[in-house]
């Protein structure tokens, strides 16, 4: 863990860095969770004996507070965003 000398910034400087955190979470916590969902949907579908299902050409991506997308028409602003910050596009498929 790192260690921050949160007392030498100003009341504005520390509500930025909050906004900046709580925006790193959010994009951490929608990762995990479409890796959780990803997992869960694997493991529903180990020992079922369904017919198989049809398949579709586009995939589902799934974002920060359960937004999601078809991957049809343009990306959403918060897919657009996850992308520039680096995140990778394979890890919101679900």
């Amino acid at each position: 863990m790192h260690s921050f000398n949160f007392a030498s910034l100003s009341l504005d400087e520390l509500k930025e860095v909050k906004l900046d955190l709580d925006k790193h979470i959010a994009d951490q916590v929608a990762v995990k969770r479409a890796a959780l969902l990803k997992e869960l949907r694997e493991l529903e579908e180990i020992g079922t004996k369904s017919e198989p299902r049809a398949k579709t050409s586009h995939k589902t991506y799934i974002g920060p507070n359960g937004k999601t997308w078809k991957g049809r028409g343009p990306k959403p602003a918060w897919l657009r965003e996850f992308e520039e910050k680096g995140g990778n596009l394979a890890e919101l498929i679900i």
